[in-house]
Protein backbone atom coordinates (compact mmCIF):
# COMPACT_ATOMS: atom_id res chain seq x y z
CA UNK A 1 0.00 0.00 0.00
CA UNK A 2 1.20 3.49 -0.83
CA UNK A 3 1.83 5.76 2.15
CA UNK A 4 2.93 9.36 2.53
CA UNK A 5 6.47 8.17 3.27
CA UNK A 6 6.57 6.44 -0.15
CA UNK A 7 5.49 9.54 -2.06
CA UNK A 8 8.17 11.57 -3.80
CA UNK A 9 8.01 15.25 -2.83
CA UNK A 10 9.60 17.92 -5.00
CA UNK A 11 9.60 21.70 -4.75
CA UNK A 12 9.55 22.76 -8.38
CA UNK A 13 7.23 22.39 -11.36
CA UNK A 14 7.79 19.30 -13.40
CA UNK A 15 6.54 20.87 -16.63
CA UNK A 16 5.07 18.13 -18.79
CA UNK A 17 4.61 14.79 -17.02
CA UNK A 18 6.84 11.86 -18.02
CA UNK A 19 5.67 9.65 -20.90
CA UNK A 20 2.79 7.46 -19.71
CA UNK A 21 1.97 9.71 -16.75
CA UNK A 22 -0.79 12.29 -16.18
CA UNK A 23 -0.23 15.57 -14.33
CA UNK A 24 -2.95 16.83 -12.00
CA UNK A 25 -2.78 20.50 -11.05
CA UNK A 26 -4.91 21.23 -8.00
CA UNK A 27 -6.03 24.32 -6.15
CA UNK A 28 -8.80 25.61 -3.92
CA UNK A 29 -10.64 28.82 -3.20
CA UNK A 30 -13.52 29.89 -0.98
CA UNK A 31 -16.00 32.58 -0.12
CA UNK A 32 -18.19 32.96 2.97
CA UNK A 33 -20.58 30.17 1.83
CA UNK A 34 -18.51 27.59 -0.05
CA UNK A 35 -15.08 26.15 -0.47
CA UNK A 36 -14.22 24.78 -3.92
CA UNK A 37 -11.40 22.52 -5.04
CA UNK A 38 -10.37 21.98 -8.65
CA UNK A 39 -8.41 19.12 -10.21
CA UNK A 40 -7.10 19.68 -13.73
CA UNK A 41 -5.58 16.73 -15.64
CA UNK A 42 -2.93 17.31 -18.32
CA UNK A 43 -1.34 14.77 -20.63
CA UNK A 44 2.30 14.54 -21.72
CA UNK A 45 1.67 17.33 -24.26
CA UNK A 46 0.32 19.61 -21.48
CA UNK A 47 -3.18 19.43 -23.04
CA UNK A 48 -6.02 19.55 -20.50
CA UNK A 49 -7.81 16.17 -20.59
CA UNK A 50 -10.43 16.73 -17.91
CA UNK A 51 -11.34 18.95 -14.96
CA UNK A 52 -13.15 17.99 -11.76
CA UNK A 53 -14.41 20.36 -9.10
CA UNK A 54 -16.08 19.75 -5.76
CA UNK A 55 -17.51 22.01 -3.09
CA UNK A 56 -17.01 21.78 0.65
CA UNK A 57 -18.02 23.94 3.60
CA UNK A 58 -15.76 27.00 3.85
CA UNK A 59 -12.65 26.26 5.87
CA UNK A 60 -9.09 27.48 6.04
CA UNK A 61 -7.12 27.49 2.80
CA UNK A 62 -4.73 24.73 3.84
CA UNK A 63 -7.53 22.29 4.66
CA UNK A 64 -9.13 22.97 1.28
CA UNK A 65 -5.79 22.34 -0.44
CA UNK A 66 -5.53 18.96 1.29
CA UNK A 67 -9.11 18.19 0.23
CA UNK A 68 -8.07 19.06 -3.33
CA UNK A 69 -5.24 16.54 -3.02
CA UNK A 70 -7.70 13.92 -1.81
CA UNK A 71 -10.06 14.69 -4.72
CA UNK A 72 -7.14 14.43 -7.16
CA UNK A 73 -6.28 10.94 -5.94
CA UNK A 74 -9.94 9.90 -5.80
CA UNK A 75 -10.75 11.06 -9.34
CA UNK A 76 -7.53 9.58 -10.74
CA UNK A 77 -8.37 6.20 -9.21
CA UNK A 78 -11.97 6.52 -10.45
CA UNK A 79 -10.70 7.16 -14.00
CA UNK A 80 -8.06 4.42 -13.78
CA UNK A 81 -5.17 6.89 -14.08
CA UNK A 82 -1.86 5.71 -12.65
CA UNK A 83 0.91 6.73 -12.41
CA UNK A 84 0.38 10.44 -11.95
CA UNK A 85 1.97 13.64 -10.71
CA UNK A 86 0.09 16.12 -8.51
CA UNK A 87 1.20 19.76 -8.48
CA UNK A 88 0.01 21.80 -5.50
CA UNK A 89 1.01 25.02 -3.78
CA UNK A 90 0.61 23.39 -0.34
CA UNK A 91 3.31 21.13 1.07
CA UNK A 92 1.41 17.87 1.67
CA UNK A 93 3.66 16.82 4.55
CA UNK A 94 3.47 20.15 6.38
CA UNK A 95 0.48 19.64 8.63
CA UNK A 96 -1.54 17.20 10.73
CA UNK A 97 -4.38 17.54 8.20
CA UNK A 98 -2.30 15.62 5.68
CA UNK A 99 -2.25 12.50 7.89
CA UNK A 100 -5.99 12.73 8.47
CA UNK A 101 -6.72 13.03 4.76
CA UNK A 102 -4.32 10.22 3.79
CA UNK A 103 -5.87 7.98 6.45
CA UNK A 104 -9.35 8.69 5.03
CA UNK A 105 -8.47 7.12 1.67
CA UNK A 106 -6.70 3.77 2.19
CA UNK A 107 -8.70 2.08 -0.59
CA UNK A 108 -7.63 4.63 -3.19
CA UNK A 109 -3.98 4.62 -2.08
CA UNK A 110 -3.85 0.83 -2.29
CA UNK A 111 -4.70 1.04 -6.02
CA UNK A 112 -1.86 3.40 -6.88
CA UNK A 113 1.49 2.33 -8.27
CA UNK A 114 3.40 5.61 -8.40
CA UNK A 115 2.59 9.10 -7.21
CA UNK A 116 4.77 12.20 -7.31
CA UNK A 117 3.69 15.35 -5.52
CA UNK A 118 5.32 18.56 -6.72
CA UNK A 119 5.14 21.39 -4.24
CA UNK A 120 5.13 24.48 -6.47
CA UNK A 121 4.67 28.23 -6.01
CA UNK A 122 1.11 29.51 -6.39
CA UNK A 123 2.27 31.69 -9.28
CA UNK A 124 3.08 28.55 -11.29
CA UNK A 125 -0.31 26.98 -10.52
CA UNK A 126 -2.41 29.94 -11.71
CA UNK A 127 -4.62 28.01 -14.17
CA UNK A 128 -5.86 25.56 -11.52
CA UNK A 129 -6.56 28.52 -9.22
CA UNK A 130 -8.43 30.38 -11.98
CA UNK A 131 -10.51 27.28 -12.69
CA UNK A 132 -11.35 26.87 -8.99
CA UNK A 133 -12.45 30.53 -8.82
CA UNK A 134 -14.58 30.09 -11.97
CA UNK A 135 -16.24 26.97 -10.53
CA UNK A 136 -16.99 28.82 -7.28
CA UNK A 137 -18.42 31.86 -9.06
CA UNK A 138 -20.54 29.73 -11.41
CA UNK A 139 -21.51 27.07 -8.82
CA UNK A 140 -20.21 24.37 -11.16
CA UNK A 141 -19.28 21.12 -9.43
CA UNK A 142 -18.38 17.72 -10.84
CA UNK A 143 -16.73 17.19 -14.21
CA UNK A 144 -16.40 20.46 -16.09
CA UNK A 145 -17.12 20.63 -19.81
CA UNK A 146 -13.92 22.23 -21.14
CA UNK A 147 -15.83 24.27 -23.74
CA UNK A 148 -17.60 26.14 -20.90
CA UNK A 149 -14.37 27.66 -19.62
CA UNK A 150 -13.39 31.10 -20.91
CA UNK A 151 -9.99 31.22 -22.60
CA UNK A 152 -8.94 33.98 -20.19
CA UNK A 153 -8.65 31.39 -17.38
CA UNK A 154 -5.63 29.93 -19.15
CA UNK A 155 -3.71 33.22 -19.50
CA UNK A 156 -0.74 33.89 -17.25
CA UNK A 157 -1.76 36.77 -14.97
CA UNK A 158 1.85 37.94 -14.85
CA UNK A 159 1.44 38.86 -18.53
CA UNK A 160 -1.73 40.90 -18.04
CA UNK A 161 -1.48 44.55 -18.99
CA UNK A 162 -3.57 46.94 -16.93
CA UNK A 163 -5.30 49.68 -18.94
Amino acid sequence: MLSLSMIILRNQSLGAPPQGWIKLNIDATMDERNGVVAVMARNVNEIVSWIWSAHFPPSDAETLEFLALREAVRTAVEKGVSPFVVETATNPSSNWRASFIWESMPGQLALLHDLIINWIPTSVNFVAHNVAKWCLKNCHFGYVELSLLPESLFLDVSEWVLA
